[in-house]
């Protein structure tokens, strides 16, 4: 994995046929039966055609974009895999995108690609240095009441709205193409994206 770059991306679903079928029926997962089970439209058959074109092909086109300029993206991101991406320093900004279960309670949990992992074994795996942790996992209002709590030297963002997957893909498309062209830094393109989108979406 490359050292140069500031902006490392940990995506935590699956990215296959195989990871999508297995992750349906596994007890370690969350994210995939629900999207499969209770999507928004009960008539829609959610096979691994519709998952790929709603969620994989909108985030390789987003790695496609943006990999070449100062982001790193971690396929499948395991928790090993973040414990990895903390250590490296070079990064300043970690994005970890994946869901949120128990939301608000003591045992709520970061759902990585190979296991469901407390929001309070998340934050004791962070490093408290200068660096922003950016948690698009699906209203973690245990992970903000703990962040606030503990106070530490980096910058958490978290949403406690409820903001569709596939949006954030294009949150984050916008929001990346404000630090590479606009040269703003992460704090700043996101409070324009994130205004931008509100106003449109409410």
């Amino acid at each position: 994995m490359p050292v140069n770059k500031s902006v490392c991306f940990c995506f935590a679903f699956p990215l296959s046929a195989n990871s999508f079928e297995e992750a349906i029926t596994d007890k370690k997962k969350d994210f995939i039966p629900h999207f499969v089970k209770f999507y928004e439209d009960p008539k829609t058959i959610v096979d691994w055609d519709f998952y790929r074109d709603k969620i994989v092909e909108p985030y390789e086109r987003l790695k496609n974009k943006f990999s070449h300029y100062n982001v790193d993206f971690v396929d499948e991101c395991n928790f090993n895999d973040f414990e990895k991406v903390i250590n490296n320093l070079s990064y300043k900004v970690i994005i970890v995108f994946s869901h949120c279960i128990n939301n608000g309670h003591n045992d709520e949990s970061i759902e990585f690609f190979d296991e469901l992992v407390t929001t309070e074994r998340v934050l004791n795996a962070m490093l408290d240095i200068e660096r922003i942790y950016d948690f698009s996992v699906c209203k973690p209002e245990y992970m903000d009441k703990l962040m606030k709590a503990k106070r530490h030297n980096a910058v958490f963002g978290t949403s406690c709205d409820y903001i569709p997957v596939i949006l954030w893909f294009y949150i984050y498309a916008e929001l990346f193409a404000l630090m590479e062209t606009d040269k703003m830094d992460f704090l700043d393109a996101m409070y324009n994206v994130r205004k931008k989108y509100k106003k449109k979406h409410g």
